[in-house]
Protein backbone atom coordinates (compact mmCIF):
# COMPACT_ATOMS: atom_id res chain seq x y z
CA UNK A 1 0.00 0.00 0.00
CA UNK A 2 2.87 2.49 0.92
CA UNK A 3 4.44 1.30 -2.47
CA UNK A 4 1.32 2.41 -4.49
CA UNK A 5 0.65 5.56 -2.32
CA UNK A 6 4.80 6.26 -3.07
CA UNK A 7 4.64 6.04 -6.72
CA UNK A 8 0.86 7.91 -6.95
CA UNK A 9 3.19 11.01 -5.12
CA UNK A 10 5.99 10.39 -7.70
CA UNK A 11 3.30 10.62 -10.78
CA UNK A 12 1.28 13.54 -9.30
CA UNK A 13 4.55 15.22 -8.48
CA UNK A 14 5.86 14.63 -12.52
CA UNK A 15 2.50 15.75 -13.40
CA UNK A 16 3.10 18.80 -11.56
CA UNK A 17 6.63 19.49 -12.91
CA UNK A 18 5.17 19.04 -17.18
CA UNK A 19 2.38 21.45 -16.13
CA UNK A 20 5.35 23.89 -15.10
CA UNK A 21 7.26 23.18 -17.87
CA UNK A 22 4.49 24.02 -20.09
CA UNK A 23 3.45 27.08 -18.70
CA UNK A 24 7.04 28.14 -18.81
CA UNK A 25 7.29 27.60 -22.69
CA UNK A 26 4.36 29.37 -23.16
CA UNK A 27 5.01 32.38 -21.28
CA UNK A 28 8.74 32.36 -22.95
CA UNK A 29 6.56 32.19 -26.56
CA UNK A 30 4.46 34.91 -25.83
CA UNK A 31 1.92 36.16 -27.20
CA UNK A 32 3.36 37.34 -29.80
CA UNK A 33 4.50 33.93 -31.67
CA UNK A 34 2.97 32.44 -34.52
CA UNK A 35 2.04 28.81 -35.58
CA UNK A 36 5.15 29.13 -38.25
CA UNK A 37 7.60 30.10 -35.60
CA UNK A 38 8.58 33.38 -36.70
CA UNK A 39 8.44 36.04 -33.47
CA UNK A 40 8.24 38.94 -35.91
CA UNK A 41 5.49 39.88 -38.15
CA UNK A 42 5.15 43.58 -40.04
CA UNK A 43 3.06 44.23 -43.23
CA UNK A 44 3.48 47.74 -44.65
CA UNK A 45 2.92 49.97 -47.64
CA UNK A 46 5.94 50.60 -50.24
CA UNK A 47 5.67 54.32 -50.75
CA UNK A 48 7.63 53.76 -54.04
CA UNK A 49 9.59 57.41 -53.71
CA UNK A 50 12.28 59.06 -50.84
CA UNK A 51 9.31 59.01 -48.41
CA UNK A 52 11.27 59.44 -45.03
CA UNK A 53 9.06 59.42 -41.31
CA UNK A 54 11.26 59.90 -37.98
CA UNK A 55 9.12 59.17 -34.76
CA UNK A 56 11.26 60.75 -31.76
CA UNK A 57 10.88 59.48 -28.31
CA UNK A 58 8.18 61.88 -27.33
CA UNK A 59 5.84 60.68 -30.20
CA UNK A 60 6.46 57.03 -29.11
CA UNK A 61 5.44 57.96 -25.62
CA UNK A 62 8.63 57.98 -24.40
CA UNK A 63 8.65 54.14 -24.37
CA UNK A 64 12.03 53.93 -26.56
CA UNK A 65 15.08 56.55 -25.98
CA UNK A 66 16.18 56.51 -29.25
CA UNK A 67 14.23 57.39 -33.18
CA UNK A 68 11.79 54.68 -35.33
CA UNK A 69 12.46 55.24 -38.46
CA UNK A 70 10.28 54.34 -41.47
CA UNK A 71 12.28 54.87 -44.78
CA UNK A 72 10.44 55.12 -48.26
CA UNK A 73 7.42 52.72 -46.20
CA UNK A 74 4.33 53.47 -44.59
CA UNK A 75 1.44 52.13 -42.43
CA UNK A 76 3.26 49.75 -40.59
CA UNK A 77 1.45 47.20 -39.10
CA UNK A 78 2.50 44.73 -36.72
CA UNK A 79 0.81 41.84 -35.42
CA UNK A 80 0.37 40.61 -31.51
CA UNK A 81 -1.09 37.65 -30.84
CA UNK A 82 -4.43 37.78 -32.92
CA UNK A 83 -4.72 41.18 -33.28
CA UNK A 84 -2.84 43.40 -35.86
CA UNK A 85 -2.14 46.86 -35.18
CA UNK A 86 -0.26 50.27 -36.04
CA UNK A 87 3.56 49.85 -34.80
CA UNK A 88 3.67 52.98 -33.44
CA UNK A 89 0.01 52.29 -31.10
CA UNK A 90 1.81 49.16 -30.26
CA UNK A 91 5.06 50.90 -29.02
CA UNK A 92 3.11 53.79 -27.54
CA UNK A 93 0.88 52.02 -25.67
CA UNK A 94 2.98 49.92 -23.86
CA UNK A 95 1.89 46.36 -25.86
CA UNK A 96 5.53 46.21 -27.56
CA UNK A 97 8.74 47.60 -26.86
CA UNK A 98 11.53 48.08 -29.52
CA UNK A 99 13.50 46.26 -27.65
CA UNK A 100 11.75 43.72 -27.72
CA UNK A 101 10.85 44.02 -31.50
CA UNK A 102 14.95 43.82 -31.90
CA UNK A 103 15.37 40.51 -29.64
CA UNK A 104 12.38 39.03 -31.75
CA UNK A 105 14.31 39.67 -35.26
CA UNK A 106 17.46 37.93 -33.42
CA UNK A 107 15.71 35.35 -32.56
CA UNK A 108 14.25 35.02 -36.24
CA UNK A 109 17.50 35.11 -37.18
CA UNK A 110 18.77 32.54 -35.52
CA UNK A 111 15.83 30.60 -36.54
CA UNK A 112 16.45 31.67 -40.32
CA UNK A 113 13.12 33.54 -40.74
CA UNK A 114 15.34 36.39 -41.64
CA UNK A 115 18.78 36.79 -42.21
CA UNK A 116 21.22 38.95 -40.78
CA UNK A 117 23.39 40.99 -42.25
CA UNK A 118 26.05 43.94 -40.45
CA UNK A 119 27.69 46.82 -42.02
CA UNK A 120 30.25 48.96 -40.47
CA UNK A 121 31.34 52.52 -41.39
CA UNK A 122 33.85 54.34 -40.06
CA UNK A 123 33.20 52.97 -36.62
CA UNK A 124 29.41 52.84 -36.44
CA UNK A 125 27.87 49.30 -37.05
CA UNK A 126 24.42 48.71 -38.50
CA UNK A 127 22.52 45.75 -38.64
CA UNK A 128 19.87 45.12 -40.94
CA UNK A 129 17.62 41.69 -40.48
CA UNK A 130 16.28 41.17 -44.17
CA UNK A 131 12.77 39.33 -44.09
CA UNK A 132 12.66 37.29 -47.18
CA UNK A 133 10.52 38.87 -49.50
CA UNK A 134 8.78 41.04 -46.61
CA UNK A 135 11.14 44.35 -44.73
CA UNK A 136 14.07 44.92 -43.71
CA UNK A 137 14.40 45.83 -39.98
CA UNK A 138 17.76 48.35 -39.28
CA UNK A 139 19.28 48.48 -36.27
CA UNK A 140 21.68 51.14 -35.06
CA UNK A 141 23.10 50.83 -31.56
CA UNK A 142 26.79 51.89 -30.96
CA UNK A 143 28.43 54.62 -29.77
CA UNK A 144 29.71 57.04 -32.68
CA UNK A 145 33.86 58.70 -32.51
CA UNK A 146 33.17 61.80 -34.32
CA UNK A 147 36.03 64.23 -35.14
CA UNK A 148 34.48 67.56 -34.06
CA UNK A 149 31.64 66.53 -31.63
CA UNK A 150 33.27 63.76 -29.61
CA UNK A 151 31.27 60.69 -28.58
CA UNK A 152 27.88 60.11 -29.71
CA UNK A 153 25.29 57.17 -28.65
CA UNK A 154 23.09 56.58 -31.64
CA UNK A 155 20.29 54.34 -31.24
CA UNK A 156 18.05 53.85 -34.00
CA UNK A 157 15.85 51.12 -35.54
CA UNK A 158 14.50 51.81 -38.96
CA UNK A 159 12.22 49.73 -41.59
CA UNK A 160 12.71 49.37 -45.07
CA UNK A 161 11.28 47.59 -48.19
CA UNK A 162 13.01 44.27 -48.87
CA UNK A 163 16.77 44.43 -49.11
CA UNK A 164 16.91 48.50 -49.19
CA UNK A 165 18.10 48.01 -45.92
CA UNK A 166 21.77 46.79 -47.03
CA UNK A 167 21.48 49.68 -49.71
CA UNK A 168 21.40 52.52 -47.41
CA UNK A 169 24.72 54.33 -46.39
CA UNK A 170 25.88 54.73 -42.75
CA UNK A 171 25.92 58.60 -41.42
CA UNK A 172 24.10 59.97 -38.87
CA UNK A 173 23.17 63.57 -38.23
CA UNK A 174 22.44 66.43 -36.00
CA UNK A 175 19.87 69.41 -36.67
CA UNK A 176 21.87 72.99 -37.23
CA UNK A 177 20.39 76.57 -35.72
CA UNK A 178 18.46 76.25 -38.78
CA UNK A 179 16.64 73.34 -37.89
CA UNK A 180 17.92 71.03 -40.71
CA UNK A 181 19.83 67.89 -40.21
CA UNK A 182 23.80 67.92 -41.02
CA UNK A 183 26.26 64.82 -40.22
CA UNK A 184 27.52 64.35 -36.75
CA UNK A 185 30.91 63.58 -38.10
CA UNK A 186 31.20 66.13 -41.24
CA UNK A 187 34.99 66.26 -42.49
CA UNK A 188 36.70 69.63 -42.21
CA UNK A 189 37.27 71.11 -45.36
CA UNK A 190 37.69 74.35 -44.68
CA UNK A 191 34.31 75.19 -46.66
CA UNK A 192 32.31 78.25 -45.98
CA UNK A 193 29.09 79.37 -48.29
CA UNK A 194 27.42 83.02 -48.35
CA UNK A 195 24.79 84.04 -51.02
CA UNK A 196 25.59 87.00 -52.94
CA UNK A 197 22.15 87.84 -54.98
CA UNK A 198 19.15 85.83 -55.79
CA UNK A 199 16.91 86.09 -58.87
CA UNK A 200 13.80 84.17 -60.32
CA UNK A 201 16.18 82.29 -62.73
CA UNK A 202 20.06 82.35 -60.71
CA UNK A 203 21.83 82.31 -57.65
CA UNK A 204 25.34 84.15 -56.92
CA UNK A 205 27.41 82.81 -53.93
CA UNK A 206 30.33 82.82 -52.90
CA UNK A 207 32.74 79.84 -51.42
CA UNK A 208 35.99 80.20 -49.29
CA UNK A 209 38.04 77.59 -48.88
CA UNK A 210 41.08 77.13 -46.57
CA UNK A 211 42.73 75.13 -45.15
CA UNK A 212 41.08 71.97 -44.32
CA UNK A 213 41.53 67.94 -44.42
CA UNK A 214 40.87 67.24 -47.89
CA UNK A 215 43.67 64.65 -49.60
CA UNK A 216 42.67 66.33 -53.18
CA UNK A 217 40.42 68.81 -55.04
CA UNK A 218 37.24 69.63 -54.17
CA UNK A 219 34.19 69.41 -57.01
CA UNK A 220 30.46 69.88 -56.19
CA UNK A 221 27.28 69.46 -58.09
CA UNK A 222 23.40 70.09 -57.09
CA UNK A 223 22.34 67.38 -55.40
CA UNK A 224 18.61 68.96 -53.80
CA UNK A 225 16.86 72.02 -54.59
CA UNK A 226 13.29 72.89 -52.53
CA UNK A 227 11.09 75.12 -53.00
CA UNK A 228 10.69 75.91 -49.14
CA UNK A 229 7.22 77.41 -49.89
CA UNK A 230 5.93 74.14 -51.30
CA UNK A 231 8.34 71.87 -49.80
CA UNK A 232 8.87 70.71 -53.39
CA UNK A 233 12.40 69.30 -54.40
CA UNK A 234 12.58 70.96 -57.44
CA UNK A 235 15.64 68.76 -59.00
CA UNK A 236 13.39 65.51 -58.87
CA UNK A 237 10.45 66.31 -61.71
CA UNK A 238 13.04 68.40 -63.93
CA UNK A 239 16.47 67.68 -65.55
CA UNK A 240 19.31 68.94 -64.09
CA UNK A 241 22.97 69.05 -65.34
CA UNK A 242 24.98 66.46 -63.92
CA UNK A 243 28.26 67.98 -63.59
CA UNK A 244 30.87 68.71 -61.08
CA UNK A 245 32.40 72.07 -60.55
CA UNK A 246 35.81 72.86 -58.79
CA UNK A 247 36.00 74.61 -56.13
CA UNK A 248 39.36 76.49 -55.92
CA UNK A 249 42.43 75.88 -52.86
CA UNK A 250 42.61 78.34 -50.66
CA UNK A 251 40.43 81.24 -52.50
CA UNK A 252 37.49 82.75 -52.23
CA UNK A 253 35.53 81.90 -55.29
CA UNK A 254 32.40 83.08 -56.68
CA UNK A 255 29.95 81.10 -58.35
CA UNK A 256 26.20 80.61 -60.09
CA UNK A 257 24.03 78.23 -60.60
CA UNK A 258 21.52 78.88 -63.62
CA UNK A 259 18.38 77.87 -63.91
CA UNK A 260 16.43 79.57 -66.57
CA UNK A 261 16.59 76.77 -68.95
CA UNK A 262 15.33 73.79 -66.96
CA UNK A 263 13.03 75.87 -64.58
CA UNK A 264 12.47 79.08 -65.67
CA UNK A 265 11.80 81.81 -63.05
CA UNK A 266 10.83 80.90 -59.62
CA UNK A 267 8.20 82.60 -57.77
CA UNK A 268 9.26 85.14 -55.03
CA UNK A 269 10.15 82.91 -51.90
CA UNK A 270 12.58 81.28 -49.53
CA UNK A 271 14.83 78.33 -51.47
CA UNK A 272 17.24 76.00 -49.92
CA UNK A 273 19.72 74.41 -51.91
CA UNK A 274 21.65 71.52 -50.95
CA UNK A 275 25.10 70.59 -52.69
CA UNK A 276 26.92 67.62 -52.74
CA UNK A 277 30.64 68.28 -52.17
CA UNK A 278 33.56 65.64 -53.26
CA UNK A 279 36.73 65.18 -52.71
CA UNK A 280 38.56 63.98 -55.46
CA UNK A 281 41.98 61.92 -55.26
CA UNK A 282 44.39 59.47 -56.55
CA UNK A 283 43.84 56.12 -53.97
CA UNK A 284 47.60 55.16 -54.47
CA UNK A 285 48.35 58.63 -52.88
CA UNK A 286 47.18 57.53 -49.84
CA UNK A 287 49.26 56.78 -47.05
CA UNK A 288 48.44 52.28 -46.71
CA UNK A 289 46.56 53.24 -42.62
CA UNK A 290 44.70 55.94 -44.18
CA UNK A 291 40.67 55.28 -43.29
CA UNK A 292 37.72 56.13 -41.94
CA UNK A 293 37.25 59.31 -43.70
CA UNK A 294 34.14 60.30 -46.17
CA UNK A 295 34.81 61.47 -49.27
CA UNK A 296 31.79 63.32 -50.18
CA UNK A 297 29.83 65.31 -47.92
CA UNK A 298 26.54 67.57 -47.98
CA UNK A 299 26.05 71.59 -47.77
CA UNK A 300 23.17 73.66 -48.22
CA UNK A 301 22.14 77.26 -47.94
CA UNK A 302 19.00 79.17 -48.03
CA UNK A 303 18.03 82.23 -50.16
CA UNK A 304 14.89 84.43 -51.29
CA UNK A 305 13.90 85.64 -54.21
CA UNK A 306 12.66 89.08 -53.43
Amino acid sequence: MKFIQHNRWKILLLFVVIAVCCLVFCLFRGDNSHEDGQRLHLTLTETGNAYYHSYSPEDLGNNYDGDLVYVSVDDVQITLGAKTLPLTEAITSGQITVEEIIAAARIDARNHYCREVSETKNGLTKFVYQYYNQFDLGVYYDIYETPSRGSQQINNVRIYEYTAGTREGIQFTTTDQNGYDIAIDREDWGLEFKVMEATPTYVDFQITQAGGQQFGKLEYRVMSFFDLNQSVNLVEPFPWPDKRTEIPSGEVSMHRIDWSDTLGELAPGEYYLQLRVKDVFDADDLHPFTKDFYDEQSYYFIFEIP
